[in-house]
């Protein structure tokens, strides 16, 4: 049998072509989507890195809706939590105290802040003096730990779901229970709040209606968090302020006992804090003491326009990185109304500023 040697070889041609076709066509696809993946991925470094990195907190205080006779004004207030935000974005709202009723009644603070355009923002809170007047605010608040965002960190046995810290983007929040007597016995080693039935660790320092105080178990549980704290920028929050920049509760606030006041804010140098925010005199300010930026939050919903010595406009304070890695803390007021607001925004480049 004879064999067309012409044919055997261009067979044997047409296969290795085929073959090498074949594997080439692979090897371009096998290119082509790394080179697929290789793009998708820096479009979305480019597009959802900053959006990591930026993040924003409002902080709100003293509504006391126990003195409205509906939810109106401060759901109408809380609408503003979004809008008024120097990026037009919030990604936690810290109500730092004195909001009774938290959810006793049809009048209450999370029924307005349910009703409101700010509703799937995650939301926290802090003791403050008037949650503790009553049976039920202090327990609500207490209940509230569980169901947080962002896994936070439980403070010191005896205050656990009432101090507490975590992370939103590079901001390392941490919030005090200012009204701990350092206990984790269930009794009170200090005075009774006035009107208070139920009785535990969260009482008054010095009397049934006065009382913010850092002891030393809280101090030493804050000086740990901060020491661990790998954030860039750290906002420690609680009800009573350090240094009360109007009238109202000056001398009766944290700065009551300066010795303990002094102690707080040399720990806040000493570990970068960027910022504390408080409330509790109803004046709100922003102000730099020791290279730490000092707000208080003022008053919102029914208590502004009172009359003295409430503010008669409602507050809200932001801390915010923006995508450059810039703070920013910004006190944004009414003026006379949200839609004429007044701002003042302060600003650090870097940590250690």
């Amino acid at each position: 049998m004879s064999i067309d040697m012409k044919v055997v070889a261009h067979s044997s041609i047409e296969i290795f072509i085929s073959k090498y076709c074949t594997a080439n066509r692979l090897i371009k696809l096998i290119h082509l989507t790394i080179f697929i993946f290789l793009i998708i991925s820096i479009f979305m470094f480019l597009k959802l890195e900053p959006n990591a990195t930026s993040s924003t907190i409002a902080f709100v205080s003293d509504a006391r809706p126990s003195y409205a006779t509906s939810n109106i004004i401060l759901t109408e207030d809380f609408n503003q939590i979004i809008p008024q935000s120097p990026n037009g974005k919030v990604d936690a709202v810290v109500m730092i105290g004195d909001m009774d009723p938290i959810n006793n009644g049809t009048i209450n603070t999370v029924a307005a802040y349910s009703s409101s355009t700010a509703r799937n923002i995650p939301s926290f809170f802090a003791v403050g003096n008037h949650e503790l007047d009553n049976p039920s605010d202090f327990p609500a608040i207490r209940s509230k730990f569980s169901s947080y965002s962002y896994h936070p960190k439980k403070g010191p046995a005896g205050t656990s779901d009432t101090t507490y810290s975590f992370d939103v983007g590079d901001i390392h929040v941490i919030v005090l229970n200012e009204y701990w007597d350092g206990g984790n016995n269930g009794a009170c080693a200090w005075y009774a709040p006035k009107g208070r039935i139920n009785m535990d660790d969260s009482c008054m320092k010095y009397s049934g209606t006065d009382g913010g105080y850092i002891p030393d178990g809280l101090f030493s549980w804050l000086q740990k968090d901060l020491s661990t704290n790998k954030k860039n920028w750290t906002v420690v929050g609680g009800h009573e302020v350090l240094y009360p920049q109007g009238t109202n509760h000056g001398g009766d606030s944290l700065d009551e006992n300066k010795t303990n006041r002094d102690r707080l804010q040399k720990l806040f140098i000493s570990k970068n804090v960027t910022a504390f925010v408080g409330g509790h005199t109803h004046h709100a300010s922003l102000t730099t003491i020791g290279n730490v930026f000092h707000a208080d939050a003022g008053v919102f919903g029914v208590m502004a326009g009172r009359g003295a010595p409430n503010d008669n406009f409602a507050t809200i304070i932001y801390a915010n990185v923006n995508e450059s890695g810039y703070f920013t803390i910004t006190k944004v007021s009414e003026n006379p109304t949200w839609s004429t607001p007044v701002n003042r925004t302060l600003t650090k480049v870097k940590a250690t500023q």
